[in-house]
């Protein structure tokens, strides 16, 4: 087994044992939870970005201004840029959550 795989075998085989345990009756499922979601979302997004901005920290700070900026908004583009890349991961889980919990709602129907 490759090592890479070696971190996402035990995570995906977590995440079948959870979303098996909502398959019996008067259990809730532990997967929508959007803690659940964070704790395993949050680390590797982080690792990703982390690694992105070692690679190369010029191109990360340049994603951050589009192209053709007027000078004036330039100090204010890269805080607004930096404030949407952190609450990225919480919007996500957000998202992911309530999808989640709604199908399981219309399943029980």
């Amino acid at each position: 087994i490759p090592v890479k795989l070696n971190y996402f075998i035990p995570l995906m085989m977590m995440i079948m044992m959870m979303n098996w345990m909502s398959l019996t009756p008067y259990i809730f499922s532990v997967s929508p939870h959007g803690l659940v979601i964070f704790m395993m979302a949050f680390p590797l997004w982080l690792s990703t970005e982390v690694a992105r901005t070692k690679s190369n920290l010029s191109k990360r700070i340049s994603e951050m201004l589009p192209t053709r900026t007027p000078f004036f908004l330039i100090p204010l583009m890269i805080p607004v840029e930096l404030v949407s890349l952190m609450i990225r991961p919480f919007t996500l889980t957000l998202r992911l959550s309530i999808n989640i919990m709604a199908g399981s709602l219309i399943t029980t129907l």
